[in-house]
């Protein structure tokens, strides 16, 4: 939904959105960051799935860094 925000809508929306998006992204990165690291320890395995997913949010974390920033500025928050 934030992304539809972000990519449909204008003005404030649009960069709230867009910082939204980045924020989500970013704590899914580290939420994954944390399971990933308990995988080998508590489970005793690895899983596809979820080394998979933890790439994913993180290339869109990555992708999200350069529109979050501007939206920021547009906002006046940096």
């Amino acid at each position: 939904i934030a992304w539809l925000l972000a990519r449909y809508s204008k003005g404030t929306l649009s960069n709230w959105s867009t910082v939204a998006l980045l924020a989500f992204s970013a704590f899914g990165t580290l939420f994954s960051i944390y399971l990933t690291f308990l995988e080998p320890f508590v489970i005793g395995a690895t899983c596809a799935w979820c080394i998979t997913s933890a790439i994913l949010i993180t290339i869109i974390m990555i992708l999200s860094i350069r529109p979050g920033k501007f939206a920021l500025r547009q906002l006046k928050l940096v």
